[in-house]
């Protein structure tokens, strides 16, 4: 790709407000289809149980399997997808996401 003096359309608001909402909606869509085949394993193999390591002996640990992992990618969707929606409105309100950034001082010049 040739490089060009003017970045600024790298760094459209409206393109980058697109693309966070894009992507919420990829990991909503993805959180969603993992959380409902997960749930439909569970249904189909309830008897999928975790166990501690045999070289653990530090008490019984016999839990169901299905459920810490179902809501590990609830959680971790849900985390992602609060980062994304809160920079989507910090963008929206108007801030530069990217006023600071390492590019943008290394751009104008300045002494890092």
């Amino acid at each position: 790709m040739p490089a060009t003096d003017d970045q600024t359309s790298d760094l459209d608001p409206a393109r980058i407000l697109r693309l966070l909402r894009g992507a919420a909606a990829l990991v909503v869509v993805f959180g969603l289809g993992l959380t409902v085949w997960l749930v439909d394993k569970a249904v189909l193999n309830p008897d999928v149980r975790a166990k501690r390591p045999g070289w653990f002996t530090d008490g019984v640990f016999d839990m169901p399997f299905w459920l810490p992992l179902v809501a590990t990618v609830v959680g971790g969707s849900a985390a992602v997808i609060y980062v994304y929606v809160r920079a989507a409105r910090r963008l929206k309100s108007g801030e530069d996401l990217y006023g600071n950034s390492y590019r943008e001082r290394a751009r104008d010049g300045e002494q890092l």
